[in-house]
């Protein structure tokens, strides 16, 4: 189980679906440290982050999550989950940085294609 991360132009963009994706990530078992748990107080935002429910965040939510993410990344020891983090934080900045932008979080259980 991991959790896709996307950078993209909102839906509501006249733009070809095709160009709306600006960046995409993700790391293998990542959602064992980011789903944190529906209605989590600690984690109000990331607490939003679900399995089978994309989770979509625009600019004005990326303070709070940046602050979430290193939180987390206090937690966890792996070097390459806390680069990962330290990734989604860079998406986090982009989204406030570029207008008309969404931070998705979208769950998969297929495991990733290397």
């Amino acid at each position: 189980m991991h959790i896709d991360i996307k950078l993209r132009y909102r839906n509501d963009i006249i733009i070809p679906e095709e160009h709306k994706l600006i960046e995409h990530i993700t790391r293998e078992n990542n959602a064992s440290y980011l789903v944190k748990g529906y209605d989590n107080p600690e984690f109000p935002y990331l607490g939003e982050v679900e399995y089978n429910d994309p989770s979509v965040f625009d600019a004005n939510d990326m303070d709070a999550i940046i602050e979430e993410l290193l939180c987390i990344r206090k937690e966890v020891i792996n070097p390459g989950d806390q680069a990962h983090i330290d990734d989604i934080i860079r998406l986090a900045k982009k989204c406030k940085e570029i207008p008309d932008t969404v931070l998705t979080f979208s769950g998969h259980y297929e495991s990733i294609v290397k």
